[in-house]
């Protein structure tokens, strides 16, 4: 038997690295973009760059679910300039 809460938290890791793949292959998202290749070009690897970058994610995802507040784009961008600092 699976245990619910690792298979969920396995689940939201896959939709939100999901959704960071679907990001920088679209138009939609410059910012990820722009994100991803100053943090290569800085010296990470595309997998650990895709992971700070999901990070960034998770805690905006974190934040719509805990004060049911609609996902704030500017913020989020706001974030992804400050990589590679840790987030708070």
């Amino acid at each position: 038997m699976i245990n619910n809460e690792k298979y969920s938290n396995s689940r939201m890791r896959q939709t939100i690295m999901n959704i960071v793949n679907n990001q920088l292959h679209g138009a939609s998202s410059p910012e990820v973009k722009k994100t991803y290749h100053r943090l290569c070009r800085q010296g990470y690897n595309d997998e650990e760059t895709r992971k700070l970058i999901a990070s960034v994610l998770e805690s905006e995802a974190a934040l719509v679910l805990k004060h049911h507040e609609p996902f704030d784009q500017t913020r989020y961008v706001a974030k992804l300039r400050y990589l590679p600092r840790v987030l708070a």
